[in-house]
């Protein structure tokens, strides 16, 4: 498993780095959808070979920790979810869900706080910067 985050982080930075060129890096005298996918990337692809590197280097053998698959579970379940309901709702889902679940905080704090994720994420992603962001199956249906 610890191989894998690693290994993940490059290929997720390779890709993104790829796709930023897509979403376009300076449009309208600007910065378009496209810098902080190739930021990421940027960052990802470097850090993650660094781990690699470390790992081959020092052949240690971390043993494998239960609650390190719950943000991958988690990552794999907002994937899922904003082909359905949009990627700011199923991002708003996972905050209020993993404050409830995995942080154990309240309906109220987690609720509070899911709705002001959901409302930041639009208001810096769709209003402002107007990066096209995926709506969802049931979203398209209203359309």
């Amino acid at each position: 498993m610890a191989k894998l985050v690693p290994i993940f982080s490059v290929v997720a930075g390779i890709y993104w780095t790829i796709a930023a060129f897509g979403y376009g890096l300076w449009v309208n005298h600007g910065p378009g959808g496209g810098v902080f996918p190739l930021a990421a990337g940027v960052i990802l692809i470097p850090c993650g070979g660094m781990s690699i590197y470390k790992q081959i280097r020092n052949h240690t053998e971390v043993p494998l920790n239960r609650d390190a698959a719950y943000p991958f579970a988690a990552v794999i379940f907002s994937i899922a979810a904003s082909y359905a309901i949009g990627l700011i709702p199923a991002l708003a889902l996972y905050v209020v869900l993993w404050l409830k679940g995995y942080e154990k905080k309240t309906w109220a704090n987690s609720l509070f706080t899911g709705a002001v994720t959901g409302v930041a994420l639009f208001l810096i992603f769709s209003y402002w910067l107007k990066v096209p962001v995926p709506i969802g199956i049931f979203e398209q249906l209203l359309y």
